[in-house]
């Protein structure tokens, strides 16, 4: 029988309802948005090799060439960063359809030691990263279900982002496999759901852009979901409302059509001293005049 516990709270959501799986006591799960999650592991990462399973299960180069092609169209590769990028296979493949891209990796593992030329591969944890650069799209593929602070995380990875920057996130849904009820991978922290994934991302400031669910990284992590973020710029206030519109009138301004969207989202937040005239079809508006000022036909 499960366990509800006190004096815990969801990762992801922030609920309360938590239980305690009664055969996998190092799983806790959220009974509101599902995720699954243990307590912090132990990992030494910098003396581990071969992180790339796709070299063992996978075609590599076809596996590159299928993230390449979700990413392409969408984001700008003119400078890239990839947060755990085993030995740099897939930033390479990007920089050879785009030699002038800025490229850099992070690595904490053996593979980190990789050379290739024209990409800089950083051989430490991202915990540890410093940088003042700002990266057009920043790759997090696999990563996120080894790190148990994930919030820090993203919060870090937020100061490296412009407002116009992506990020791209993959990671197993829930076990990874359609077939098993049990993540076999010992170092996976985090079992995430869409819900809980969505509910997380959106907390701290992202929108989703572009999802992908039955995604197959591996044999054994057959069915992922990968997703496109972009940072949420939805004005939070009325003062930066009317901040925001106001900064994208010319002065003088001529204004047409005075109908229903315009008394609810112009009228009231417009500065009116920049408005020369109103504009409206209806002869009705015309003979009528708005804050002062006349409404004329077309």
């Amino acid at each position: 029988m499960n366990k509800q516990l006190k004096n815990a709270s969801c990762v992801c959501c922030n609920s309360v309802r938590v239980i305690c799986e009664n055969n996998l006591d190092k799983y806790f799960q959220c009974m509101i948005c599902g995720h699954k999650w243990m307590q912090n592991i132990e990992v030494d990462y910098y003396q581990k090799n071969n992180r790339l399973p796709l070299s063992r299960h996978y075609d590599i180069e076809k596996k590159n060439k299928e993230r390449f092609q979700f990413i392409n169209n969408s984001v700008s590769l003119k400078k890239v960063l990839e947060i755990g990028c085993a030995g740099g296979e897939l930033l390479e493949y990007i920089k050879n359809h785009n030699p002038k891209a800025l490229c850099i990796g992070i690595e904490p593992s053996l593979d980190g030691k990789k050379i290739i030329d024209g990409i800089k591969i950083e051989n430490i944890l991202f915990e540890d990263f410093s940088t003042n650069q700002k990266f057009d799209t920043i790759l997090v593929f696999h990563v996120m279900e080894h790190i148990y602070g994930i919030k820090s995380f993203l919060r870090k990875v937020k100061q490296m982002m412009t407002p116009n920057s992506s990020l791209i996130i993959e990671v197993p849904y829930k076990t990874g496999n359609i077939n098993l009820i049990i993540d076999p991978n010992a170092e996976h922290i985090h079992q995430f759901t869409i819900t809980s994934f969505l509910i997380f991302i959106e907390q701290l400031g992202f929108r989703p852009e572009k999802f992908e669910s039955g995604v197959f990284e591996s044999k054994i992590y057959n069915d992922c979901f990968r997703v496109l973020l972009k940072l949420e710029n939805r004005v939070g206030s009325i003062n930066e409302y009317k901040e925001k519109l106001n900064s994208k009138l010319p002065n003088p301004v001529i204004l047409c059509g005075v109908g229903g969207d315009f008394q609810g989202y112009i009228e009231k937040f417009i500065d009116w001293d920049k408005v020369a005239y109103c504009i409206d079809n209806d002869e009705d508006k015309q003979k009528n005049r708005i804050r002062g000022g006349d409404i004329k036909p077309p």
